[in-house]
């Protein structure tokens, strides 16, 4: 009888445990779900606002000589600067900073022959990685000689 008796205390009492923690588990559950949502609303928020900034539009084209080799319209992030942008491109080396070959295509210093970039028709004033792309920026890299 005695051993009956805490055969069935012991019954209960995991019973009221695991009901216990059962409707811990599901309040749990349910605050998880309700977290998920909000998570998931802001990520939708926020990857609107990056469609918006991030996804924009350039021209970049290659000019060797006044001809022109390449012309490419990109798709590019409003955070990446113009070196990002061509190195994502083109084959490209560089030295101590500055762009020495584009797809094959070599500076030569006894030709005094240098890689220069233009922004909209004009003469970029700062180096390829200080300055970010803009919507519909035309990039044009020119492989001229210098006199």
């Amino acid at each position: 009888m005695k051993k009956n008796f805490w055969l069935l205390v012991t019954t209960l009492s995991l019973l009221f445990v695991t009901t216990a923690c059962g409707s811990e588990q599901n309040k749990t559950i349910e605050s998880t779900s309700h977290s998920t949502t909000v998570s998931t609303k802001k990520s939708t928020d926020s990857s609107v606002k990056t469609d918006e900034t991030n996804n924009i539009s350039i021209k970049m084209s290659l000019i060797e000589d006044g001809k022109q080799i390449i012309s490419e319209d990109l798709k590019a992030n409003s955070d990446q600067s113009v070196l990002d942008v061509l190195k994502e491109n083109f084959e490209v080396k560089e030295t101590n900073g500055f762009v020495t070959e584009i797809d094959g295509k070599a500076q030569d210093k006894a030709k005094n022959k240098y890689w220069m970039y233009y922004i909209n028709g004009k003469e970029a004033d700062k180096g390829a990685k200080d300055i970010n792309v803009k919507n519909n920026d035309i990039i044009e890299w020119r492989l001229n000689e210098l006199k």
